[in-house]
């Protein structure tokens, strides 16, 4: 499924809302095209994420929430974590019982490799599933 839309009564555009130096973003019709490969797709569960290059994912969905990107900005200026982009691209026509935006959301983030908190949490134990909850 695409998410960009199709419809002729929408026109969808491209929102950059925070941009780091030198960085260039893909449009969403080029990030779709990837979300083909089966082997970028690294995790999708309401949001997809898809590896772009070694070092640089994007996180994208209409259920990604704006105050999870503000709180990135900020680790971003008090810390050297690094934020690459975020756009939002809409408004796509979707079906309005899925309670997700009319924007999709795009988060490009750097990539480190290991265990996504969804796979390891069935082999965590009691105590490390309590300081993560924590």
């Amino acid at each position: 499924m695409s998410l960009v839309s199709q419809s002729p009564t929408l026109t969808p555009r491209l929102n950059v809302h925070y941009l780091a130096p030198g960085f260039s973003v893909i449009p969403p019709k080029a990030i779709d095209g990837l979300c083909q490969n089966q082997r970028s797709l690294l995790f999708c569960h309401g949001v997809t994420i898809v590896k772009i290059s070694p070092e640089v994912v994007v996180k994208m969905g209409a259920h990604i929430n704006f105050l999870e990107v503000k709180n990135m900005i900020y680790i971003v200026e008090k810390t050297r974590i690094p934020l690459f982009a975020y756009y939002t691209y809409g408004p796509i026509d979707r079906d309005p019982d899925d309670y997700g935006g009319l924007y999709v959301a795009y988060i490009f983030m750097d990539f480190i490799d290991g265990d996504t908190l969804h796979t390891a949490w069935d082999t965590s134990d009691v105590a490390t599933k309590t300081r993560i909850s924590t």
